[in-house]
């Protein structure tokens, strides 16, 4: 049987990685910080330093493990051995892409309609499995994709 290195969020379908090589990392649109009582509607709505910085962080650590885990098989706009991965975090809930990336074959073997139909789409090319990646490390992955998926 053939294994690839599939990965991060991949069939997490359509949509885990892109592997494109340029160093810029572009960042999604910023989070608000944390809202006091205190505070105005225009505070409330400003991102933070350690919000913006924090995001920034997820994102290039997100590219580095993207580069080094995904790329092989995933582009952000284009398909390759797999799916292209923009947009992958809208259509698909976190829980399943954590549960797809670390192990595709048992959401596949659950009967998972979504996971069996990217499979055979595939041609049946089973994604390598990345049981070591962190929730944390899965999320940097899908932060640097959600920054990348605006751009073409």
């Amino acid at each position: 049987m053939k294994k690839i290195l599939w990965t991060g969020a991949t069939a997490v379908v359509l949509g885990l990685l892109a592997a494109c090589g340029g160093n810029s990392s572009n960042q999604s649109a910023a989070t608000s910080g944390p809202v006091s009582n205190a505070s105005s509607a225009t505070t409330a709505t400003a991102p933070s330093a350690s919000t913006a910085s924090s995001a920034s962080s997820a994102v290039e650590k997100g590219q580095e493990l993207f580069q080094a885990n995904c790329s092989a098989c995933h582009r952000i706009h284009e398909k390759l051995i797999g799916p292209p991965l923009a947009g992958v975090t809208k259509i698909r809930s976190k829980q399943w892409l954590y549960n797809w990336i670390r192990n595709s074959q048992a959401v596949i073997n659950s009967g998972d309609t979504a996971a069996i139909n990217l499979y055979k789409e595939y041609n049946q090319v089973q994604m390598t499995p990345f049981p070591q990646l962190s929730n944390e490390d899965i999320d940097n992955i899908l932060a640097y994709i959600d920054a990348q998926s605006g751009q073409q």
